[in-house]
């Protein structure tokens, strides 16, 4: 095992491709460059918020857009909301936008729902 793979097996979300496409945790990010999308999968976890962040972080840098798709979300604590619209907010100041997605009856899409954050139907 690499030493990058050992960081990678301590972390939660990881950014796909940045650490070799290994899935550590249950919490997934992968960014398709062709479209600016930001696809996070699983349960997103307390643990897994810097991760998130960071790779939301990372995909938005240089860019004036970006989508993150959480259809595929199992878990979205409160917590996670917060990281989202903090990093939605930090996007506004710097002239980007960061566009929420999530499929309808999804876990996101009703909590997104719930806390009456701007999204769009997947």
């Amino acid at each position: 095992m690499t030493g990058r793979q050992r960081e990678a097996r301590t972390r939660g979300c990881v950014m796909g491709g940045y650490i070799s496409g290994v899935r550590t945790g249950p919490c997934a990010a992968q960014l398709d460059p062709a479209t600016r999308t930001v696809t996070v999968s699983g349960d997103v976890e307390d643990s897994d918020i810097a991760d998130l962040r960071s790779a939301i972080d990372a995909a938005l840098d240089g860019s004036t857009s970006l989508t993150v798709d959480l259809s595929q979300v199992s878990y979205l604590p409160s917590v996670a909301i917060g990281a989202l619209v903090r990093a939605r907010m930090a996007a506004e100041e710097r002239g980007a936008t960061i566009e929420l997605v999530a499929a309808s009856g999804t876990v996101a899409q009703r909590v997104l729902e719930v806390c009456g954050i701007a999204h769009r139907d997947a």
